[in-house]
């Protein structure tokens, strides 16, 4: 857990005080909290058995808790979702006596975002219901393999391919450039990244060696996405992809996402994915907003949405407007965030269904919370 370096095995309580208002976890670390496989500080050099530095999070993807605590008023607390996931977490507030919650729905207060969760995102990654569906499984599932670079060897990689990262570190990644899929080992094939150049990289599970998996790593260094092999760590989401407008994502000739190319947004303006993604530009309204034209970010409760079934029915807003161009390049990317966890955060703007608040009872707010960690279930491979 990202806290003083502490080291939280699964199932162990341990209380913590904190000022910092997010919780995330590093996991595939070394014992001191170093080189870990998600959640990483991404820092160089990094003190063992610290937290990351102030003004560092976690690398992406990561699961984070989220809250605002106040001794005069009102807690807001949340999961969120929105940069993927590397482990399941929920948080809810500790066993005493509360306000009673007002205007505030029932579900919405004092409850555990979380806490409804399977968080079997591969469940759901399989058909991107886009208008023309895809599966997203390869790109959407984090891989890792571990490799450290040196000299001359890339040890932790097949061989003949690179490894990237820290030089003194064991979480690089592998890579192998290529100008014919003969290059590339059992049926991988040798694809044009976004750079121009060719890498050998896998499009399904049996592209694999048994026991590993088919999915997306970010190759520092290069500054490009891959589909490589290797173990499973957690679930991107395209948020990631596209929180660099000048990211690519798969074949520059026929890319499964442009993120900085110009789109015709719901108020007849321009924008791009990378904006419709990140709440940002000219997307930079809530559609929960009194404010709130066609060009906001959502709705995704909108019943004039395709997919607003795969949200919670019960809402703490009312939509004020909806961006049926958000609705059709953005929230099928969310679905499977929402359906394996609906009580997490999707995107950026989605408080309807994500945001808890809760209050003790008496003239000062010291109540505690709770928050729990687990695995996230291992895929099935074909």
């Amino acid at each position: 857990m990202e806290s003083q370096g502490w080291r939280r095995p699964f199932a162990r309580r341990s209380a913590l005080s904190t000022p910092e208002p997010r919780r995330c976890v590093r996991t595939g670390c070394h014992a001191d909290g170093t080189n870990c496989l998600t959640g990483d500080c991404n820092t160089s050099p990094f003190a063992p058995n610290q937290d990351c530095p102030v003004g560092v999070g976690g690398q992406q993807p990561a699961t984070i808790a989220e809250f605002t605590l106040q001794t005069q008023a009102t807690d807001f607390y949340d999961i969120t979702n929105i940069n993927g996931a590397d482990i399941g977490e929920q948080m809810g507030p500790l066993p005493t006596s509360t306000q009673t919650p007002g205007a505030v729905p029932t579900f919405y207060w004092c409850s555990t975002p979380g806490g409804n969760c399977k968080f079997d995102y591969g469940t759901f990654t399989a058909s991107v219901p886009l208008a023309k569906p895809i599966d997203g499984t390869p790109l959407l599932m984090l891989i890792a393999q571990g490799c450290t670079q040196g000299p001359a060897t890339a040890a932790g990689c097949p061989s003949g391919f690179q490894c990237n990262g820290n030089p003194a570190a064991t979480n690089g990644v592998c890579f192998l450039q290529c100008t014919s899929s003969a290059q590339c080992p059992l049926t991988q094939q040798c694809v044009m990244a976004s750079n121009g150049n060719s890498y050998c990289q896998c499009s399904k599970q049996s592209d694999c060696p048994v026991g590993e998996f088919c999915g997306s790593q970010f190759i520092p260094g290069v500054g490009i996405f891959q589909q490589q092999c290797g173990s499973f760590e957690g679930w991107w989401s395209a948020d990631d992809f596209c929180g660099n407008s000048s990211n690519i994502i798969g074949n520059p000739s026929n890319p499964v996402l442009n993120c900085g190319a110009m789109i015709t947004n719901g108020d007849g303006g321009s924008t791009n994915l990378s904006q419709l993604f990140g709440c940002t530009g000219a997307n930079a309204t809530s559609c929960y907003q009194p404010t709130a034209t066609s060009g906001c970010c959502g709705c995704a409760t909108s019943s004039a949405n395709s997919l607003f079934s795969a949200w919670p029915t019960e809402t703490s807003l009312t939509c004020v407007s909806n961006n049926p161009v958000w609705a059709a390049d953005t929230q099928p990317w969310l679905a499977n965030l929402k359906q394996a966890c609906p009580s997490a955060y999707s995107y950026p703007f989605d408080d309807a269904t994500s945001t808890f608040q809760c209050e003790a009872q008496g003239s000062t707010n010291l109540l505690g919370y709770f928050i729990g960690f687990t695995d996230l279930p291992k895929p099935t491979s074909e």
